[in-house]
């Protein structure tokens, strides 16, 4: 095998070993013979002229591995270096972390432990990693595009900069890894460990989260298609924070304590979410479908609840400070000790509700239909309820103080035991109060 005079530019040192033609048993004899300073820049001299990458890369092994003083790394480079000789996936050979290793389609599923590892920027893509334990493994910048990582251990790993798109994680431990901000279209995470990862503001657009393990995972911000599979996903705790929800199939998932502030629900059937203790502060839910449920545990503080349908739901002790509830559907629902203070409850129907020991101090509630309604202990201080319907209604022991209850309908309604102190009310029906109540106090005002 000839070499070529101008093959060695690289090195004064190359340039005056390779001055005459020399066949490859010769080269060998002399790269065996060159001090480490120049071995540690063959694969660069390799790069530069494949013919004689192969002998350039035995030369160097020792260079290579040598410094590396865990047993298990040594092995795996050996390994690397041999399955690339034998593919031919020599090219910018510099290895572990320096320049580029080429791994394409390389299969390494047979390597024992590779903890520690450098394989910052390798070319990875279609490669077979499936059961390693690359606990520790540099893959920073990597490219492991379709790669079959089943089974892996990539704990704590940091991902930064690695290319995974339509990569097979299936049953993976991936627990505490970093995924936030990347490019995760088409990965395979079904049955995965990703306990306390983080998928902050990442594409997950076509990714398969079946049966994945995800606890107080972070998916705040991340970019979620309908084409999202989320099939048994175990997300308790999770953060879904922001979240466009809209469309998303979650009916089998467990929301269980999920943070779910902010996130968007509008239009859907959240009767199929398990969403026991889950956090919907602030949530977009307007027109959603809450009927039958049991919200006890659900919190909804300043949440946008427009035309959503409460009928028959469990909604006690539920606290709607700040909420807008405009339109909702609440007949049948249970509402015992709910706080509606600063809520927007224009156009509700309370007919027949059980409204027992509310809070609705200082709300509007003005022209709305409580016909039959339990308001028993209710807390209607300040209310403005002018041309309220209370026909029937029970407010015994109720608390009217300073309440407007001026055009209000209230044929036989029971105020048994309640407090009017600076109560507004109709004169003539203030009369008729008094008749029927003789416990009415006559410090109540009269129009």
């Amino acid at each position: 095998m000839p070499v070529d005079r101008d093959i060695c530019i690289y090195s004064d040192e190359f340039y005056r070993t390779f001055n005459t033609e020399q066949s490859a048993t010769e080269i060998e004899s002399i790269l065996a013979h060159l001090s480490p300073q120049i071995k540690a820049q063959l694969p660069l001299f390799a790069t530069a002229h494949p013919r004689y990458r192969r002998h350039v890369i035995e030369a160097a092994q020792d260079v290579l591995i040598s410094t590396e003083t865990s047993a298990a790394i040594r092995q795996a480079k050996r390994q690397i270096i041999s399955n690339a000789m034998v593919t031919d996936n020599l090219n910018n050979i510099e290895l572990f972390g320096h320049y580029t290793l080429h791994l394409e389609g390389v299969d390494l599923s047979g390597l024992d432990n590779l903890s520690g590892l450098d394989l910052r920027n390798a070319r990875l893509d279609g490669a077979n990693l499936q059961g390693l334990n690359l606990t520790g493994v540099r893959l920073q910048g990597a490219i492991l595009t379709g790669a079959n990582m089943e089974g892996v251990n990539l704990t704590r790993s940091n991902l930064t900069g690695t290319n995974l798109i339509d990569v097979n994680f299936r049953n993976a431990f991936l627990g505490k890894v970093k995924f936030s901000n990347m490019n995760l279209t088409g990965v395979d995470f079904t049955g995965a460990q990703l306990h306390h990862s983080n998928f902050f503001k990442s594409n997950l657009t076509n990714t398969n989260f079946t049966r994945a393990s995800m606890v107080s995972t972070k998916l705040s911000d991340a970019l979620i298609q309908p084409s999202t599979i989320f099939t048994e996903t175990i997300l308790m705790g999770a953060q879904l924070a922001r979240l466009d929800l809209t469309g998303i199939n979650l009916e089998t998932a467990n929301l269980t304590c999920a943070d779910m502030r902010r996130v968007n629900l509008e239009g859907q059937d959240v009767r199929i979410l398990r969403i026991k203790r889950a956090f919907l502060d602030g949530a977009s839910l307007c027109g959603a479908n809450m009927s039958g449920m049991d919200l006890r545990t659900v919190r909804m503080e300043g949440a946008d609840l427009r035309g959503v349908d409460f009928r028959d739901s469990n909604l006690t002790g539920q606290n709607f400070t700040g909420a807008n509830m405009a339109g909702s559907q609440v007949q049948g629902a249970v509402l015992y000790g709910s706080n509606f203070t600063s809520a927007v409850l224009t156009g509700i129907d309370f007919s027949n509700a059980n409204l027992e020991r509310v809070t609705m101090m200082g709300n509007n509630l003005s022209g709305l239909n409580f016909t039959k309604a339990n308001l028993r202990n209710a807390v209607l201080v300040a209310a403005k309820m002018i041309g309220a319907n209370l026909d029937g209604a029970d407010l015994t022991k109720a608390r009217l103080e300073l309440a407007n209850l001026t055009k209000a309908k209230l044929e036989r309604t029971n105020f048994t035991g309640a407090s009017f102190s600076g109560l507004i009310i109709d004169r003539d029906m203030l009369a008729k109060l008094k008749s029927a109540q003789p416990a009415v106090r006559d410090d109540s005002k009269s129009k």
